[in-house]
């Protein structure tokens, strides 16, 4: 049996209620990591905040901050590593079981008759809650769980959000999606020994105090604006595509990130599960050695030399623009001529020559990359992309831009994946659904101009291979 004690905090940051035997120590801990009184993402909604960090006698802190009649506080557990090892270092599952068996609401309860008491308390003292005992477990990978969270996010969103993870001591997360399950699915893709060292907050402010590895701000556009500019950490959205100005089809930098990009895109859920079992590694730094261990183990080590890092754009230019597309050309002067013709840093382009927006029309290229991928909002963006640049130029270059448009389109979705050994069928259905945004993307490209017959020969390549 696993003993588990609790502790109330109120929006001051002082303890209202705790169990007995928490050490010293841990209680600093606790009110270190705590929120204060403005903390809470959108205060004034019926909103929570899970959250998640080690304690200094080696015990765990789960708690739950919420609102309750205007005022913020903390009802939280503090875990032995037992118990947390039994729920495979998962913090969510054991948050979820917890919240079946109704522990949330009874804190929540307890909370409520602390607020309204009349009986006044002895200074120095507070009320002492009961420790309580906690039985259950759960598999180290929820195999079903992984596939609908892929389903949803896409491999590459999924493993790009992993990748930024572990290449930074701390991750914002913004956007209106619960991140609750994507970070549940995100344990799942990490060997168990390993999961502790993932403190998370779903709900709060970002705050050097409590350096959480992953901090969920929902909405809030003013604190996402006061972290990019009072801070340099990483703010990955859930709803927007990677800003093409920073990178071209963002590059996977760790080989942990890589190998879980081929288990998912190889459906090898399974194989993974089986090996996460048995993984005792214990630390995210040995992931790399470890990731190419395994790429041997499954079979991916052919896969793993097919995986690149595109190429980043950290400068909007003509230099870089003929770079990424000089493969589909048959020599680089073609390639630089072809560009030229459309960059606004063309030199010497005379008056009829189609000029677009750069910037736009990298993030043209890089949403058919995305969507290849399986960014589930990167077909709907296609759309907007290509109508931007389409309705920028005049009127009579509209056939220019849009013959160059569907055919670098049709060109990128091909260059992604040239050989078709070692594709899913999922990755397979993704490039199949970008080629039908493509057609769509032709109807509406047709309605303005004629298209020439070399465009019509390169979709018909495109669709036969």
């Amino acid at each position: 049996m696993n003993m588990v004690k609790q502790f109330i905090l109120g929006q001051n940051r002082n303890f209202l209620a705790l169990s007995r035997g928490i050490m010293s120590g841990d209680c600093r801990e606790m009110i270190r990591w705590s929120a204060r009184e403005g903390d809470l993402i959108v205060p004034h909604s019926p909103v929570e905040s899970w959250n998640f960090h080690p304690l200094p006698s080696g015990n765990f802190c789960v708690s739950r901050t919420f609102r309750l009649e205007k005022q913020m506080f903390t009802h939280g557990l503090v875990i032995p590593p037992q118990l947390l090892d039994h729920y495979a270092n998962n913090p969510f599952s054991l948050i979820f079981h917890l919240e079946q068996q109704g522990l949330w609401s009874a804190g929540r309860e307890v909370t409520s008759l602390l607020l309204h008491r009349t009986t006044p308390t002895t200074p120095g003292k507070v009320p002492v809650m009961r420790t309580l005992t906690v039985e259950g477990g759960c598999p180290p990978v929820h195999e079903e769980r992984v596939r609908q969270e892929v389903q949803k996010w896409g491999t590459r969103r999924l493993v790009t959000f992993l990748d930024t993870l572990l290449k930074n001591v701390s991750t914002i997360v913004f956007g209106q999606e619960k991140i609750t399950s994507l970070l549940e699915v995100l344990f799942d893709l990490l060997p168990v020994g390993c999961r502790t060292e993932i403190s998370f907050s779903t709900g709060l402010k970002f705050s050097t105090r409590r350096p959480f590895r992953i901090v969920g701000i929902g909405e809030d556009l003013l604190e996402r604006e006061r972290i990019a500019t009072s801070f340099q950490i990483p703010i990955f959205s859930l709803r927007e595509i990677p800003s093409p100005e920073n990178r071209f089809s963002p590059p996977l930098r760790n080989r942990w990130a890589m190998f879980m990009a081929a288990v998912l895109e190889q459906q090898r859920e399974r194989q993974w599960s089986e090996k996460a079992i048995l993984d005792k590694t214990s630390s995210l730094a040995a992931l790399p050695k470890l990731a190419r261990q395994y790429f041997k183990e499954l079979g991916l080590a052919t896969l793993y030399r097919k995986i690149r890092s595109p190429q980043s754009l950290k400068k909007i230019d003509t230099e870089s623009l003929y770079c990424v597309v000089e493969s589909s050309h048959p020599t680089l002067s073609e390639a630089k001529k072809s560009i030229a013709a459309l960059s606004p840093e063309g030199k010497k382009a005379d008056s009829r020559t189609t000029r677009l927006d750069a910037p736009t029309l990298t993030a043209y290229l890089a949403t058919v990359s995305e969507a290849v991928h399986g960014n589930p909002l990167a077909n709907e963006h296609l759309h907007d992309t290509f109508r931007n640049l389409t309705q920028s130029v005049r009127a009579e270059e509209r056939e220019e831009v849009c013959d160059f448009l569907l055919t670098r389109g049709i060109q990128c979705w091909s260059e992604q994946h040239d050989n078709i050994l070692h594709q899913s069928c999922r990755l397979v259905e993704n490039r199949i659904d970008t080629l039908s945004t493509m057609l769509e993307l032709w109807c509406e490209g047709k309605e303005l101009v004629p298209l020439k017959k070399e465009v019509r020969e390169t979709l018909k390549e495109g669709m036969d291979s």
